[in-house]
């Protein structure tokens, strides 16, 4: 997965799930960070040091994680976006 400043992202290897349940396999998928409401990522990964330099970038140039920005709950019990 790479992912741009914007939160555009390229998602390789997906497989889609339709409504009626129905898979689709697509090699490559490209969302515009617009379109994005959230992430769901794993627990192993709340120690990640991409995780924690996001978090120092958030506190650096807004002087703490942004309200809603999703940040603060990386493993944790907070509410995130909504």
């Amino acid at each position: 997965m790479q992912s741009e400043d914007n939160m555009n992202v390229l998602i390789e290897n997906v497989v889609r799930t339709n409504r009626d349940g129905s898979k689709t396999s697509m090699e490559q998928v490209y969302i515009r960070g617009g379109q994005i409401r959230y992430f769901v990522v794993p627990d192993m990964l709340k120690h990640a040091p991409m995780f924690k330099n996001l978090l120092k970038t958030a506190a650096t140039t807004s002087g703490g994680p942004a309200k809603g920005s999703g940040f603060g709950t990386l493993g944790g019990k907070g509410k995130g976006r909504r």
